[in-house]
């Protein structure tokens, strides 16, 4: 039965106006009407089809089909719809070139004769819809209903024509089974998970490929699968929207192979803060359990009050209260207020951005603003922080309706330069943090820690990063590591020259006197000089370092640039690439030590001095045999002592790996206004990252 869409026939369509932003679909709509002086030449109309009802159960392979009135080509066509009800989720964008015509619906089934057979037939009139707003309908034809949502946008020649190039000379553009945009506006609260690892999931005997099944009312997710590991480690991190009412997710970790569940656990989010990034531990059994980190939002107005206020200071990191909670070092207070002029990315010349802010494993996301290049936010973020020599990064992304976003440009601060609460603008950069890219972000930030609990966290392994991407064989790479061991070496040339010029008598006077400073320094040299001579050159180098500032900034090394055209070595990159890794850790320690003893980083440096002082008194007070006992028992005692799943650590490495790197200190330098911004090659990445 065929049946038109009006107003009158309230008995076959409900109709109401959504809060749905036009932009959230890939289309030149504004929230406002466009320039009136441009003639319109056709309508884009953008469509969401969100579930069919009611489907016959006796008709085999069914679809669901769109057409224009007048023309017999298929515009659009559903996957496969299988019971009684089918959640579709498919998204269409097409121009027509008149508002008078109308969108037939038509449902089409196999008969016994294997042939096409119209099940049932429906049409909206575009000329009934409201122009620029999106709109929610549920047609109800002769058995079929259809829940869908309808925007009529009237353009002009020029955004047909764009249209088209982009996606294709038919004007139509159809996404399959994506979840609607519209329930990702500003009131829509997503939680941020991150998949870590699963302890003792299966049995130890036959190890299980395991997956992870995560259901939130009706959002669902499913992680990749680990095979063959009781204890699989997925470092995955995804979104899901929590809709309003339900407080508790569900999850099932499924073995692959054999298709059956193995365990399965549930989650309160009620229980946790909002805004702040938990680590949880979810148990699934009377051994199993999930490792992940939760962060759920706060409400929109919930956190536009928190914006307007800068949070007390916290007395548990106060230095009185330091032996309560040593694991919690101290705490970071975000608020990222909004963003200036962002690159345009939709056809209209908006943008959806939305902002992910990243600290380690931690993440929290904003929500999207639509159609503008000067989103808003004003939200404020609780992160715990375990190390204060981490990074807080936050990116930019254009929210996309294909499930992909496109990055916008983003920041990296490192704690230690967060100084007092105070506003500040940021330029972004590029995706490598090396070049600028357009726009800037407004911040306010503020960390308080305490000092003794960041002193002992400081020589303690830093924390795994999950979500880091796995390394890659690069040429380049390879390259520059070769050439700052190279520069290093280099600088010991002189050294050695005149040692050799010392030993061979070439200036008789220099080489008396020389060993005469070697007997003295033998016969009255004690080993609690060997840290004042440390000290004594890390203040050396510092004072270097500062007069050369002074001077003038120090001209950065250039940015070695990727060669593919090396098939030879690629071709072997599998050996290489632990050469490449190998060399690339000599080269951090190298770069690490030298700007520990420059005052790149005051706070190590000085830290570095204290201990240092402090190994003087103590190698002073105490005999050197016994400091060797000493740390003798403990080397051999500390497998004893500590938990059998114990990271041993060196603490010198540990330290040298709080001390930025030259490539570090690059991303983390401010670019000043007047460097021209580059506009970068938009690239498509997954916003789940």
């Amino acid at each position: 039965m065929l049946r038109s869409f009006s107003r009158s026939d309230s008995a076959c369509i409900s109709r109401r106006d959504s809060s749905m932003s036009s932009s959230s679909l890939p289309s030149p709509a504004l929230s406002e009407p466009p320039d009136t002086s441009a003639p319109f030449v056709a309508v884009l109309v953008n469509l969401c089809v969100d579930r069919v009802e009611n489907l016959p159960l006796e008709v085999a392979e069914l679809h669901l089909i769109l057409r224009v009135s007048g023309e017999t080509r298929t515009l659009y066509s559903s996957q496969k719809l299988e019971g009684e009800e089918d959640d579709i989720n498919d998204k269409v964008s097409l121009i027509v070139d008149d508002i008078g015509r109308s969108l037939t619906f038509e449902v089409i089934g196999k008969n016994k004769w294997r042939k096409d057979n119209v099940v049932d037939r429906g049409t909206i009139e575009l000329a009934q819809c409201r122009l620029f707003k999106w709109q929610e309908l549920s047609l109800v034809m002769e058995h079929v209903s259809i829940a869908c949502s309808i925007q009529v946008h009237p353009i002009t020649a020029s955004q047909k024509e764009e249209f088209c190039k982009r996606w294709g000379s038919s004007g139509v553009r159809v996404e399959h089974g994506r979840s609607i945009g519209k329930a990702n506006t500003a009131e829509c609260s997503i939680i941020n998970i991150v998949l870590i690892k699963g302890y003792n999931i299966g049995d130890p005997n036959e190890p299980p490929d395991a997956a992870v099944k995560f259901k939130l009312g009706t959002e669902k997710y499913k992680s990749k699968v680990i095979t063959k590991s009781i204890e699989p480690e997925w470092g995955e991190s995804f979104e899901m929207r929590l809709p309003k009412g339900v407080e508790v997710m569900e999850m099932q970790v499924v073995c692959r192979r054999k298709k059956n569940l193995i365990s399965a656990g549930e989650l309160h989010l009620s229980g946790i803060p909002r805004d702040k990034a938990i680590r949880q531990e979810v148990v699934l059994g009377p051994k199993s359990s999930l490792d992940i980190i939760v962060s759920v939002p706060a409400g929109l107005t919930n956190s536009s009050v928190l914006a307007n206020v800068a949070p007390a200071y916290d007395t548990r990191f106060s230095l009185l209260n330091t032996f309560r909670a040593i694991p919690e070092v101290g705490e970071l207070v975000v608020k990222i207020i909004r963003a200036d002029n962002v690159e345009a990315m939709d056809l209209g010349g908006k943008s959806d951005p939305f902002a992910i802010l990243r600290m380690g494993n931690l993440r929290v996301r904003t929500h999207t603003h639509y159609a503008t290049l000067f989103p808003e936010w004003n939200r404020l973020f609780v992160l715990p922080v375990e190390d204060i020599h981490a990074v807080i990064d936050v990116s930019l992304f254009d929210e996309d309706s294909t499930g992909k976003a496109d990055f916008l440009g983003r920041v990296s601060v490192p704690l230690l330069e967060i100084q007092g609460w105070e506003r500040r603008w940021f330029t972004l950069k590029d995706r490598k943090l090396l070049k600028p890219a357009k726009g800037r972000v407004l911040l306010e930030m503020r960390l308080q820690y305490n000092m003794v609990r960041a002193v002992i966290r400081t020589f303690t392994p830093r924390e795994k990063e999950y979500l880091m991407v796995t390394p890659k064989f690069k040429p380049s790479v390879l390259k520059a590591s070769v050439n700052e061991i190279r520069r290093f070496g280099s600088s010991f040339t002189p050294i050695f020259q005149r040692i050799d010029d010392v030993m061979r008598w070439k200036k008789k006077s220099v080489s008396f006197l020389s060993m005469l400073i070697f007997i003295f320094i033998i016969l009255y040299i004690e080993i609690f000089h060997l840290p004042m001579f440390l000290i004594a050159l890390i203040l050396n180098l510092s004072w270097n370092a500062w007069v050369s500032t002074k001077e003038g900034p120090a001209t950065p090394p250039p940015t070695p640039k990727d060669n593919d055209s090396n098939s030879s070595i690629l071709s072997i990159s599998d050996t290489l690439l632990e050469v490449q890794e190998t060399l690339a850790f000599i080269t951090l320690l190298i770069q690490r030590f030298r700007n520990a003893s420059d005052m790149t980083s005051p706070w190590l440096t000085c830290l570095a001095i204290f201990v240092l002082s402090a190994a003087t008194v103590l190698l002073y007070l105490v005999p050197l045999r016994y400091l060797v006992l000493a740390w003798g028992i403990n080397k051999f005692t500390k497998r004893l002592r500590k938990p059998p799943n114990f990271v041993d650590n060196n603490e010198l490495l540990d330290f040298l790996s709080r001390v930025p790197s030259d490539r570090q200190l690059k991303e983390w330098s401010e670019i000043t206004p007047a460097e021209s911004f580059t506009n970068q090659p938009k690239k498509s990445v997954d916003s789940k990252l």
